[in-house]
């Protein structure tokens, strides 16, 4: 499957890829060549981790070989997948492959990085629409005090919806995309 967001396409190979499609519909594109590779393997246990370099609620950061792998943690502390951060491709591993939420948190993990380091880009959280050709994004302590606020947009004004979540912003020729 190959998807499109801001302007990268990433090419992601899925061990069960039906389960992922109506999530990635919107992005999916069928041209273009790929910026980056995504490959989905199956969890190994108890594997040498390498030197601890970051310590988080959700994740632990080791580096082995000059790899960056991150080891994402469940609510208990306990590990339940895996993302190997690669230059030319990233690898990622969930103890549950049918774990939706987690599968799709290591993608986000994975394109965030890569657009990071390869763009002029930030991640915000917020519902956004674009009103008379401007970008606008709702924030709010409660996502859904945000989409309750675009929704009344949309109600009152011809607003054209975006995103109720994730927004990449980036910075290209000093415009906001």
């Amino acid at each position: 499957m190959k998807i499109n967001i801001a302007g990268t396409i990433f090419e992601i190979h899925f061990l069960y890829e039906k389960e992922y499609l109506t999530y990635f519909s919107s992005y999916q594109v069928e041209e273009g060549s790929p910026d980056f590779f995504i490959y989905q393997d199956t969890y190994e246990e108890n594997v040498d981790k390498g030197d601890l370099k970051i310590e988080s609620k959700a994740y632990d950061l080791y580096v082995q070989d000059d790899l960056d792998i991150q080891y994402q943690k469940n609510i208990n502390n306990e590990y339940i997948g895996k993302i190997i951060y690669d230059k030319e491709s990233s690898r990622f591993s969930s103890k549950d492959n049918h774990d939706y939420l987690n599968v799709v948190t290591m993608l986000l993990y994975i394109v965030t990085r890569y657009l990071m380091t390869h763009k002029d880009c930030i991640l915000m959280l917020g519902s956004a629409f674009s009103y008379k050709g401007k970008g606008i994004i709702i924030t709010s302590s409660s996502e859904e005090d945000a989409s309750i606020h675009t929704s009344l947009w949309n109600q009152y004004f011809d607003i054209v919806y975006i995103n109720d979540r994730i927004n990449f912003i980036i910075k290209d020729n000093d415009k906001l995309w």
